[in-house]
């Protein structure tokens, strides 16, 4: 990612050239409260479009890109098209070509979210016309927006630039630091939704269905999982409303991305779902596997089986996508209380996913409870199942794999990850040779 100068950091397209310096980039936000450049972050109208710019640029641009890209080296996905990028990347490996299509879209995306994020925090934060009920919803949205871009970076590279508003070469580092920077940016802006709630105005920009409390507090013990932090996340997840759900929406101009990518009813897709979500083995009768498949019996262009889409996935264009799932706090918790030796503790939390009969997204798992062996290995091999399951599509399932161990990549295996982290793009390397660090061998 190309690093910006302070001028260029308040353009809403900040990253869409990954090469090329960006300080004289248009704004475009494609909205229809859309506002000039001048005024996008120094008036209250600018900055409420600018909002509704950053949601519609992660929710709509940055999200799928995740999910997608990962979901096929975490064989989730299939490519079911012949288009080189896709083949490439299903393909894995050490051959993964730096420029890859579907890679560097997912590096460019989530660099887009954060630069417009920095841009909308120092706007609202400088703007005197802003009232502080309104700044601190503006200054919590961005944040959040900020710390899912930055997971998502760390899910699938080795190391991040957290800063892209500073002069000069871009500086990178490890992805520890980038999920603790997450961490720091949820609590904050956890902190900010508590100490000065938003008022009306903010609320009427942040669509409905989304609650962003909960969601700040479900991706702060996510994030905190993935750093190593499990007092935090077991903190956080306590801390999400058991009750409560919350989604990206989606409209007839914002549509569902990975409806529009995987379902077949719009043409040839470029993705399909694997058959059992991609995992050597399943139990019978996991509704979760139900939920997400409709059972047809074909195969993709790489003869994997393939089933068709369906539950939240591939439903509909306007069909929500869920930000986190509920379940996802009681599979954190299972986590830490088995890291930490509490193995009644963990057998606990994973027994109410696998008992689960009723869920908000209708993610009912609905099997027996665990009975097998409670020994630390046994049971991050299950914490990874229900994971797989409950989590399908959510963009972690790479993340997971290394961090419950398991195995090695091996593109040969189709139920294996094909790669750990991904090559850095191109164009990123050669706009900062200096300071990109070594592409990671697999």
């Amino acid at each position: 990612m190309t690093t910006t100068t302070r001028r260029a950091g308040r353009c809403l397209a900040l990253a869409l050239a990954l090469a090329a310096p960006l300080a004289g980039c248009d704004l475009n936000i494609d909205d229809p409260n859309a506002t000039t450049e001048e005024d996008a972050f120094s008036t209250r109208a600018g900055l409420l479009s600018a909002a509704a710019g950053l949601q519609r640029q992660y929710n709509a641009g940055a999200y799928d890109n995740l999910v997608l890209t990962t979901g096929i080296t975490s064989r989730e996905l299939a490519a079911d098209n012949t288009f080189a990028n896709l083949l490439e990347l299903d393909a894995g490996g050490a051959g993964l070509d730096p420029s890859n299509a579907n890679v560097t879209g997912y590096f460019r995306e989530m660099y887009q979210t954060t630069s417009l994020a920095d841009a909308l925090i120092a706007g609202a934060q400088a703007t005197e016309t802003v009232e502080p009920a309104l700044q601190s919803g503006l200054v919590a949205l961005a944040q959040f927006y900020k710390a899912a871009a930055l997971g998502a970076l760390a899910v699938g590279f080795t190391d991040v630039v957290i800063d892209t508003r500073t002069d000069g070469p871009a500086t990178y580092v490890p992805r520890q630091a980038a999920l603790e920077e997450a961490v720091s940016l949820l609590a904050s802006a956890e902190d900010l939704l508590i100490a000065t709630p938003p008022n009306a105005a903010f609320r009427d920009v942040v669509p409905r269905g989304f609650d962003l409390l909960n969601t700040i507090r479900a991706y702060r013990a996510r994030f905190a999982l993935l750093a190593g932090d499990l007092d935090g996340a077991l903190a956080a997840a306590g801390r999400v409303d058991p009750a409560a759900t919350s989604v990206f929406t989606y409209t007839t101009d914002v549509t569902n991305p990975l409806f529009a990518a995987i379902s077949p009813s719009l043409g040839q897709p470029s993705f399909a779902v694997r058959d059992d979500l991609g995992l050597e083995s399943v139990e019978d009768d996991d509704g979760r596997i139900a939920y997400f498949t409709d059972s047809n019996d074909d195969t993709s262009v790489n003869d994997y089986p393939i089933e068709t889409a369906a539950g939240f996935i591939g439903t509909s264009l306007i069909t929500p996508l869920p930000a986190y799932v509920p379940d996802e706090m009681l599979l954190i918790r299972a986590e830490v209380l088995a890291r930490q030796g509490d193995a009644g503790g963990a057998v606990a939390a994973i027994n109410a996913v696998r008992t689960d009969t009723e869920d908000p997204f209708g993610l009912a798992a609905n099997l027996d409870a665990y009975d097998g062996p409670t020994d630390l290995q046994s049971l991050l091999d299950e914490i990874y199942y229900n994971r797989a399951t409950e989590l399908f599509l959510q963009g972690l399932r790479l993340e997971d794999a290394r961090r419950l161990n398991q195995g090695e990549p091996d593109p040969s295996d189709p139920f294996q990850r094909t790669r750990n982290f991904y090559p850095f793009p191109q164009q990123e390397r050669l706009a900062n040779p200096g300071t990109t660090p070594p592409d990671p061998a697999i």
